[in-house]
């Protein structure tokens, strides 16, 4: 059971009982217990010829939500061997339990869901509401799954409708269940206004190192027009040129075969470079290179590397440096990536600011390129990306006022992810305690 937080003191009940049920413990001793049985009822609702009369809902992360028909995802032919749902029905999932993101859901509204899925109507004594948040507790830890059997970790049948439930009286099902809606909300409300912040922090710190890589760092200093679309004014001691003119190398990777001695070289991926140019060698692999396929991909302090081809357009383009810790780990890089070499015109750090940011950014989506649903960039179409090219000394300027602000800017970001993290905790110790009477309201 999770520690409840937020330094508030909670009632507790007069007393406590054993529930002889393991993830509950001891529970309210005016408690009782009941199986699914004596809770829901699952008759089906078939559809067949009808189900153009429904509304087609999904189970989410978000709840059960009406199903965005953008033509992505995967659809069924026909509808015909879907279920209706009934308001204040609850879904459940009882298949894929280790994997399904979300294996229980409240029904907001009439409408139907996969036949797949577990209808259960609630009984005359039974408030669904309060159900929904006692599964959900459940599914936040996948406390069933040791109950799981098959390839595909099921709850089967017989188990799923003998398992044994707090039962309070139902008053008191409906006083929990809206307690719960409402300082779910209220934390809901807040995570969403944090998450706001975090996005406008992102676009705040985009927008500083467009201005400043564009602009420079001197606040009076003659502007001219650069005649590039996405460059706008430059100053006027800075010139423009096609990043093909500016690279001593530009250069596909290897792949070499797979290494069983674990004695390989490491070849990196798109995997190991995180979204903000960061490196992650946690999942980084080695694998078994010839002389020659090393000497061709071998990285070095300085080098930048590009992802040029993924399922993704937001991941097409990320970028990082390789630092002096990747060239001695005797390293090369796959032939999903693109390995850039600056010349004497451009600091590395730079480069790397110009290729992560809306700069770079607009230029790559600008010339991706699309193919067996792959997004695509290759060497001949990087160097055709122009960049402005400001006096090395203005580059190093530059970069030093970037890297205090990124870091002070992804510092809070941090922080805010930390509370993000913390209130989500709190939202689900909460749940926990109160719908199993650890806590009473």
């Amino acid at each position: 059971m999770q520690t409840l937080s937020l330094r508030k003191t909670y009632k507790k009940y007069p007393e406590y009982k054993d529930s002889e049920v393991d993830w509950l413990d001891k529970i309210p001793n005016n408690w009782e217990l009941a199986s699914m049985r004596k809770l829901f009822s699952t008759n089906k609702i078939h559809l067949k010829d009808t189900a153009d009369q429904y509304k087609i809902l999904s189970l989410t992360l978000q709840g059960v939500i009406p199903r965005v028909m953008d033509g992505s995802g995967k659809n069924p032919a026909d509808y015909s061997t879907y279920q209706g749902f009934k308001k204040n029905d609850l879904v459940f999932c009882q298949f894929d339990y280790d994997v399904t993101p979300r294996t229980i859901g409240y029904v907001n509204e009439d409408g139907m869901m996969t036949g797949a899925y577990t209808r259960l109507d609630p009984q005359q004594e039974t408030y669904s509401k309060y159900y929904y948040y006692y599964f959900l507790s459940l599914d936040y830890t996948k406390e069933l799954l040791h109950l799981c059997t098959g390839l595909r970790n099921s709850l089967s049948k017989p188990l799923f409708w003998s398992l044994k439930n707090p039962l309070p009286n139902f008053n008191e099902q409906v006083k929990i269940a809206k307690y719960l809606d409402e300082k779910t909300i209220f934390i809901d409300q807040i995570i969403e206004k944090k998450k706001k912040l975090i996005e406008l922090l992102k676009e705040k710190r985009t927008a500083i190192i467009n201005q400043t890589v564009t602009k420079g760092r001197e606040q009076r200093v003659e502007l001219v027009d650069s005649e590039v679309v996405w460059l706008g004014k430059i100053p006027a001691n800075w010139r423009i040129d096609k990043l093909l003119h500016n690279l001593t190398g530009n250069d596909g990777g290897v792949w070499g075969q797979d290494d069983l001695s674990g004695n390989g070289n490491f070849v990196f991926r798109s995997t190991e470079i995180s979204q903000n140019g960061s490196w992650n060698l946690e999942q980084a692999i080695t694998r078994k290179l010839t002389p020659n396929e090393f000497s061709k991909g071998k990285l070095l302090e300085g080098d930048l590397l590009i992802t040029k081809s993924s399922g993704s357009s937001e991941h097409l383009g990320k970028t990082a440096i390789v630092t002096k810790e990747i060239e001695l780990k005797e390293s090369a890089y796959s032939n999903f990536m693109q390995r850039l070499r600056p010349n004497s015109n451009y600091l590395p750090k730079y480069l790397f600011y110009l290729l992560n940011n809306r700069i770079g950014r607009e230029q790559i989506n600008y010339w991706g390129s699309t193919t067996t649903g792959l997004v695509n960039l290759n060497g001949s179409i990087i160097g055709k990306f122009i960049f402005p090219i400001p006096p090395i000394a203005e580059q190093e300027k530059i970069i030093k006022y970037l890297d205090v602000i990124v870091v002070f800017v992804d510092q809070i970001i941090e922080r805010v992810n930390k509370s993000i993290l913390n209130l989500q905790e709190f939202k689900s110790s909460l749940i926990s305690n109160v719908v199993t009477g650890k806590v009473k309201i």
